[in-house]
């Protein structure tokens, strides 16, 4: 089975561990770079830094609402100051 990687080594960007993957593989099995073999991580530790990290996700949702804020804020001066010329 084929993991996508960032070699440091080579660049390339896909690793795979060195004997077949079983129905149940194991988190210390070693993923490595198909092209020039450098060791890249652990199957484990590659699987949690794939999955989704809940600090991540508040920080982007903090920043996606600020910015949201942000652009209410603008719309909303611009229509006052379009409401004071009219007046």
């Amino acid at each position: 089975m084929y993991y996508p990687i960032s070699c440091t080594r080579c660049g390339h960007d896909l690793a795979s561990t060195p004997e077949p993957v079983t129905a149940q593989p194991n988190d210390w099995e070693e993923l490595s770079c198909t092209e020039c073999g450098e060791f890249h991580a652990t199957l484990g530790a590659w699987e949690e830094q794939q999955t989704p990290d809940r600090l991540r996700f508040l920080n982007k949702s903090r920043s996606l609402m600020m910015a949201m804020r942000r652009e209410h804020d603008a719309l909303i001066g611009q229509q006052h100051t379009k409401g004071e010329r009219v007046a």
